[in-house]
């Protein structure tokens, strides 16, 4: 079987982070560098409209979607935000032991990604804060852009952190 290459650049070592003060550093106004590139293909489309069973013509069906004043098939508003998983340039690594507790986010589709196109995201991180039991709620905007071109999708992404041991969280 002949597969195109999964992501076009490597993903970026991480920083692991385990104090909140050292989290805290990273709080900026400043957005942090491009994270990987993902071209948006048609098998992607389809192996997504497969597994979540979202299959409008938009997003399958070329001529279709060009018959309903689209250049070619889209890529899915919720295929773009679960790769943010695999887009974003992460500030840092939690380390062992501390695990995502619960996400929540707000977000806005700016413009269609086509097949063809490739994506990739960028963040900052605009607020930390200590909550109940030593966890922590660390909240991200992001930018979901076609590379060379315009924004596709933007919004907030609020990670919650479980810390097992709350004693190291000062």
């Amino acid at each position: 079987m002949n597969a195109s290459p999964r992501f076009t650049k490597a993903i970026q070592p991480r920083l692991e982070v385990i104090t909140l003060e050292r989290l805290s550093d990273f709080v900026s106004p400043e957005w942090g560098p491009w994270g990987t590139q993902i071209e948006i293909t048609q098998s992607r489309l389809d192996a997504f409209a497969e597994v979540t069973g979202d299959r409008q013509f938009i997003h399958l069906d070329p001529v279709a979607a060009k018959a309903a004043g689209y250049r070619g098939t889209i890529a899915h508003g919720a295929l773009l935000l679960s790769l943010l998983a695999v887009m974003r340039s992460p500030h840092f690594d939690v380390g062992p032991g501390i695990a995502v507790k619960n996400v929540e986010g707000e977000y806005q589709f700016l413009r269609p990604v086509y097949t063809g196109e490739s994506v990739h995201a960028r963040e900052r991180m605009k607020e930390v804060k200590v909550e109940r039991g030593g966890n922590f709620r660390v909240t991200f905007e992001y930018e979901i852009h076609v590379v060379g071109g315009k924004k596709a999708a933007s919004g907030t992404l609020v990670l919650f952190y479980c810390n097992p041991k709350p004693q190291e969280i000062q």
